[in-house]
């Protein structure tokens, strides 16, 4: 069995939240887009299937374009 943690199983062996997936995926969505504004990117075309990007503006980037 896996140890204490593993597995998908948040603190305490019990599953996350959806709630705390969410903040998970959005604080990941968050240190991404700083690293993009640092490098000095602005409007960007994202590769992947299109999906609702929430908070990109927030750090001054555009999504202009999905590329499947």
């Amino acid at each position: 069995p896996p140890a204490r943690g593993q597995g998908g199983e948040g603190l305490g062996g019990r599953e996350p939240t959806a709630n705390q997936r969410e903040q998970s995926v959005l604080r990941t969505y968050g240190i991404g887009a700083q690293i993009l504004k640092d490098l000095g990117l602005g409007r960007i075309r994202v590769l992947s299937a299109p999906k609702q990007l929430l908070g990109v503006a927030g750090f001054d980037l555009e999504v202009v374009e999905y590329v499947d």
